[in-house]
């Protein structure tokens, strides 16, 4: 029955035993077994329970002993598989969330990694413009030395500007002055450089 057989006689058991049995026992997969199947399995040890005890099949066929007892803790393994169906579908839901989760998280990393890239880009753009900073802020305090000297010079000259304007305009009247003056000391001189100092005081 478990192979797939719709009868449980001797005859159908012979034709099994005569084929690959060894190899189909071998490679059973609980997990195709049906419960409709595994009822009537069930039913049928139930029925034949004398049938199964192990000292009776024994005296039938010790080859036959051995299957039986793989037979009957198929059925209890599968009994136990359905009762357990729920824990294992819900630890399977579990893993297929865990798998999915780990997959988010995955995500999550690589774009924290590139945060974690772009703030440290961000850091050494940060630092560059600091510098930046730093060396133009040093530049207008030059400028602004610069430029407080240049006015503190530009004042100085300003006064210096009246200073020699007002000497050029002295050295103007004195050349306005000077040929008359000449004129007067040459006359002093022809006229007057033979009189005593008094005479000549009084007369200038």
């Amino acid at each position: 029955l478990l192979a797939g057989a719709k009868e449980a006689d001797w005859k159908t058991l012979r034709t099994w035993l005569a084929g690959d049995c060894k190899s189909a026992i071998m490679n059973f997969d609980i997990n195709t077994l049906a419960p409709a199947t595994r009822d009537r399995v069930e039913k049928y040890l139930k029925a034949k329970s004398n049938s199964f005890l192990p000292e009776t099949i024994k005296r039938a066929s010790r080859a036959a002993a051995p299957m039986a007892l793989w037979l009957q803790a198929n059925i209890e393994f599968s009994m136990v598989m359905q009762t357990i169906q729920p824990l294992t579908d819900e630890l399977a839901e579990y893993t297929k969330n865990l798998a999915k989760g780990q997959e988010r998280m995955q995500k999550y990393e690589d774009k924290l990694k590139k945060v974690e890239k772009n703030v440290e880009e961000l850091k050494k753009t940060f630092a560059d413009k600091t510098r930046e900073a730093e060396r133009l802020k040093d530049k207008l305090e030059q400028a602004e030395k610069t430029l407080l000297n240049a006015e503190e010079l530009l004042g100085k000259l300003v006064g210096e500007k009246t200073r020699w304007s007002e000497q050029v305009k002295s050295i103007d009247r004195d050349l306005f002055q000077m040929p008359r003056r000449a004129l007067i000391a040459a006359a002093f001189n022809t006229y007057l450089g033979h009189e005593p100092e008094d005479m000549r005081r009084r007369i200038m």
